[in-house]
């Protein structure tokens, strides 16, 4: 390609060629939705998706838009649910057992500690050397460990 980016036709992406911006932008919210469509009942399926075979989205008052905003609605929501059942899941075991069970899903968000010489460390790292070595201090002499 001679180090230059490549050129594109109008018909090889007819929403990004668009002159209005809401169209562009409302078709672009549309595509994650019918591409979500094509995974779950592939009907519709194309060896080429261009040439306008996705007609492009011109106003909210097109049911698609409304589709759009159901898609991303139910996907909020479903983040949402599961980012709240993995924090309380979390919590819950710990405050149940002083200590978090091995097989507990896990968010970490640690920033790094800075000892007294200067070095920053993982507080994860140092947590995963500690179980490392337990672990190699309470196995018995004749394990491969």
């Amino acid at each position: 390609m001679g180090y230059k980016p490549p050129d594109f036709s109008p018909s090889d992406n007819p929403a990004a060629d668009s002159d209005s911006l809401l169209t562009r932008t409302l078709t672009f919210f549309y595509l994650p939705l019918f591409n979500m469509m094509l995974l779950t009942v592939p009907v519709t399926l194309s060896f080429d998706w261009s040439m306008g075979a996705i007609p492009l989205v011109e106003s909210v008052a097109d049911p698609r838009f409304a589709a759009s905003l159901l898609f991303y609605a139910v996907v909020g929501y479903i983040l949402k649910h599961s980012l709240t059942y993995f924090l309380t899941y979390q919590s819950s075991n710990y405050q149940e057992t002083g200590k978090l069970h091995p097989d507990s899903p896990r968010l970490t968000l640690r920033s790094p500690m800075i000892h007294s010489n200067g070095h920053t460390k993982s507080a994860l790292g140092d947590n995963l050397l500690h179980r490392r070595h337990r672990r190699d201090s309470n196995s018995s002499s004749e394990s491969t460990w």
